[in-house]
Parts: structure tokens; C-alpha cells; sequence
């Protein structure tokens, strides 16, 4: 079962309704608003914590330490503890698997492939893998 504990977070205006996407991965837009990152292995600043509901409201962010994060998907690879983790093109955790993207987080919990769950993960903001 997914938990938090520790987990520093910030407050940023939401880009839009961003109530559906509670624990999923967010990028800041020019304007540093929160917005649900949707480019594959891109930068996050963090896992949504609440359900904003319209732009211009405070969205709490995680930004380090244990959090829950959505994860996984039907055409996604599970992973286990101590697994890398980036964002796919829906805001959610996944396997690192491709040079240049953002690793944000480590898996904290187990997740069998081809399903989805809200896991637990540790933000580490690894930064960019090369290799």
C-alpha cells in the first residue's frame, strides 16, 4: 500500500483543472505554474499532492521525499524496488529506459507490468541519464 512520509513540498498557481491528476508528475510552465507533464522522460518538478481545480488556484507540490505517485499503464513495464524512474507522455511513473530522460524518482514499491497503481517513490531529481 502506498505511503508518504517526509516529503518537502512547494505551492504553485495550477495551469488548469488539474483535479483529475492528483499523484501524477508535473512540469513548471514560463509563467511557474504547475502543469501535468506530458513529454516522455521530461523534467518534473515534482508529484501533485491535491485537486486543484481551476488555473490560477495553489497546487501542492512534492518536490523531495517519499511520495505516492501514479504509476504504470497497460503498454507499461513494471519495475521493483530501487528501479529509476521517469514520466511517460500521461503524467505518470515509469521505467527509465531511454538515454536523455529525466530520472526523478526511485521505486519504492513493486509494480507488475501492464498495470496501473498509485505507488510509492522517493524524488531524487537524479537529473538526465546518458547511457
Amino acid at each position: 500500500m502506498a505511503y508518504e512520509e517526509a516529503l518537502t513540498s512547494i505551492t504553485l498557481p495550477a495551469s488548469a483543472d488539474l483535479s483529475s491528476y492528483q499523484y501524477h508528475l508535473v512540469s513548471a510552465t514560463t509563467a511557474a505554474q504547475a502543469q501535468l507533464q506530458t513529454t516522455k522522460g521530461g523534467y518534473v518538478v515534482g508529484v501533485i499532492q491535491d485537486k486543484s481545480t481551476a488555473a490560477g488556484i495553489g497546487s501542492k507540490v512534492g518536490i523531495y521525499g517519499v511520495t505516492k505517485v501514479a504509476a504504470g499503464g497497460a503498454a507499461t513495464t513494471g519495475f521493483n524496488v530501487g528501479t529509476p524512474l521517469v514520466c511517460t507522455t500521461s503524467g505518470i511513473a515509469t521505467v527509465w529506459s531511454t538515454a536523455g530522460s529525466y530520472v526523478w524518482g526511485i521505486a519504492l514499491e513493486h509494480l507488475t507490468s501492464g498495470t496501473s497503481a498509485v505507488v510509492s517513490a522517493l524524488i531524487v531529481h537524479a537529473g538526465y541519464r546518458t547511457s
